[in-house]
């Protein structure tokens, strides 16, 4: 993302600037004006889709210019398939990444406290009574009962 970044800079500065300004007021900017806190009881990732989305199509400028580098720099004609191994590497790479880092922060095996909320909310409710709560953070809990 960084190598499309300068890349889209060098070319084309004025298309640059403005993906570059929705990339900040996309990501930082949604931050600040959302008066986002620190901790949430669950993950706020949605906020960042446009900063992400402007860093992919970044990635995605680079991306032909770092195969050509590797193929024509770093793998001469006599290594094309450890080219082809290097690139089956690199497109398993992210996902498996992902995984491993993310994966132990969105189980929820062994976490019940969601689940007692939840049942602490609903247990003084008769049959069929109407709940009213305070928005979303007070219905997150909910889902798991």
């Amino acid at each position: 993302g960084i190598i499309g970044f300068i890349f889209h800079f060098k070319k084309d500065y004025k298309r640059f600037i403005a993906l570059a300004l929705l990339h900040f007021f996309g990501g930082i900017g949604l931050v600040i004006n959302n008066n986002m806190k620190l901790f949430e009881p669950r993950e706020r990732d949605y906020v960042y889709t446009i900063a992400f989305m402007t860093f992919a199509i970044w990635i995605g400028m680079a991306l032909p210019h770092v195969l050509h580098f590797f193929r024509e720099k770093v793998f001469k004609k006599a290594f094309k398939p450890a080219f082809s191994l290097v690139l089956v590497l690199v497109l398993l790479a992210s996902p498996v990444l992902l995984a491993i880092q993310n994966w132990d922060d969105h189980d929820r095996r062994g976490r019940y406290s969601t689940l007692k909320l939840a049942k602490s909310y609903l247990e003084p409710c008769l049959p069929n009574s109407i709940l009213f709560n305070m928005g979303d953070n007070d219905t997150f809990p909910l889902w798991y009962a």
